[in-house]
């Protein structure tokens, strides 16, 4: 399995392949693409490809989940974390296993903290992973729309 993450701000937008660490658990890795909030259907698409293709199994797990933490900010184009919890970020994971694309919404989690998300995996689009990038988009989109 493949997966990605994408996170729509209000200044710009951020992708980045998901790799499961040798402990078993999913983590963001440090290929990160970065996209301005205009960007055409074909950048968005490019980059959650770009993405997937970079997700991996066997990542090392994190000793100091500090570092982790500021590095993938780093690599993300921010200082904290602020601006992925405002209520009006966007996020939608993708996953691509035998040949179909899920692309799963998320809504804020106003539980406990109110600083994650939940995934909607109800909600979830699927496509056949060969169709073209116009119905891939068409899929980001509508699971986009049920993202809260």
């Amino acid at each position: 399995m493949k997966k990605a993450s994408i996170y729509i701000l209000k200044e710009k937008i951020i992708i980045h392949p998901e790799s499961k660490a040798n402990a078993g658990f999913w983590l963001s890795d440090e290929h990160v693409v970065i996209l301005p909030v205009n960007a055409s259907p074909e950048e968005i698409i490019n980059g959650i490809n770009e993405s997937l293709s970079k997700s991996r199994m066997g990542l090392p797990d994190p000793k100091d989940w500090s570092s982790f933490d500021k590095q993938l900010l780093a690599n993300m184009g921010l200082k904290s974390w602020a601006p992925i919890k405002r209520k009006s970020t966007k996020y939608c994971s993708v996953e691509c296993d035998n040949n179909v694309i899920v692309f799963i919404p998320t809504a804020h989690d106003t539980g406990n903290s109110g600083a994650g998300f939940t995934f909607k995996t109800s909600d979830a689009v699927k496509v056949i992973n060969s169709v073209d990038n116009n119905e891939l988009f068409k899929a980001f989109k509508l699971a986009l729309e049920k993202c809260e």
